[in-house]
């Protein structure tokens, strides 16, 4: 099995799809996971739209980006051709050299929004004092966010 170039092609692209889709998640999941927490217009709706992908049955996303991503019919081909970025369709799927690409795209976005709830959720866990204690304290947006060390304050002791 291990001298079958077919079973080594196999497991490359799997061990690539789920690094790079799990890694992708992770970082536009925190992105988002941070936009999403601040105070805005309009922000339970696009809360609400950011987590349809989640919500959709994955028979339904697979159909849906299966249309997307037709070489005959699909949006992105439309798009592609009107654009003039190709004189001809693309073959997202069938491609090797972009097949991987287009369903690490479709697994990312049913992925993402589990991701982002689940940072929303860490993240409203950390009481506002802390943050409000590391600003008084002089730590920059960063070291609020990620938890740096704080400078200390000439007045506190250890």
């Amino acid at each position: 099995m291990l001298a079958e170039p077919a079973f080594r092609i196999a497991v490359r692209n799997s061990i690539l799809l789920t690094a790079g889709a799990v890694g992708t998640k992770l970082v536009l999941g925190l992105a988002c996971a941070v936009l999403l927490t601040q105070r805005f217009p309009l922000r339970g709706l696009v809360r609400t739209l950011a987590f349809i992908p989640w919500a959709v049955p994955g028979l339904v996303a697979a159909l849906g980006w299966r249309w997307l991503f037709d070489e005959q019919a699909g949006v992105f081909n439309a798009i592609v051709l009107m654009t003039g970025l190709s004189d001809q369709p693309v073959n997202f799927l069938s491609d090797p050299d972009i097949a991987l690409v287009s369903i690490g795209i479709a697994t990312v976005w049913q992925g993402l929004p589990f991701y982002m709830m689940m940072f929303i959720a860490g993240m409203a866990t950390v009481p506002a004092e802390l943050y409000e204690a590391a600003a008084i304290d002089g730590a920059s947006p960063w070291q609020r966010f990620a938890g740096s060390r704080c400078p200390r304050s000439p007045t506190s002791s250890r």
